[in-house]
């Protein structure tokens, strides 16, 4: 146990742990990528505290399911973690996260957020932090020219797509991937 001026808290790591009894294993997954991404856990972290608490520690299946889930790659926002989940639940195929397009030279030509690259498809969420000024929309396009001409479709989604129209982007991606 920790403390901060004098209040006992808990670590990260015993807090991400404590949280598997009440969060459904999407929203556990949610807050262990904020987690990582703000480097306050690691999955060995995790692994290691799970060991200390022992077999009879309630929520371990589910943050052992998580971590599965954490070693296939962390996402880099809450709107990729949703859209992984969204795909998950709608049985398709998993993409590979962050994925760098290169040239047949190996020359680098984009890092996209994901892609199925055996079907030559890379997939982009646009959140409205990165995405949503001028000057942001040119570089965006510019990149995606660059992604086109390397070979490669594209799609993209943003935030309001995963959330209001998710059977929509489901569908999309199913017929992009020809299921």
């Amino acid at each position: 146990m920790a403390h901060v001026d004098g209040i006992p808290v808990t670590t990260p790591v015993r807090t991400v742990i404590d949280l598997a009894v009440v969060l459904d294993i999407d929203s556990l997954e949610e807050v262990l990528y904020s987690a990582m991404r703000m480097r306050l856990v690691s999955i060995e972290g995790i692994e290691r505290s799970l060991d200390e608490l022992g077999a009879l520690r309630l929520g371990r299946k589910r943050v052992r399911q998580v971590l599965e889930r954490a070693r296939a790659g962390c996402t880099e926002s809450l709107l990729e973690t949703r859209f992984l989940q969204l795909l998950r639940r709608a049985g398709l195929p998993l993409p590979v996260g962050q994925f760098e397009i290169r040239s047949p030279t190996d020359v680098f030509i984009a890092r996209v957020d994901f892609a199925y690259p055996d079907r030559r498809l890379a997939i982009e969420l646009d959140g409205s932090r990165w995405h949503s000024i001028e000057r942001d929309v040119a570089r965006d396009d510019r990149r995606e020219r660059r992604i086109v001409a390397g070979g490669y479709r594209i799609m993209r989604f943003t935030w309001r797509d995963v959330h209001e129209t998710p059977e929509v982007v489901v569908a999309e991606v199913k017929s992009a991937l020809g299921l």
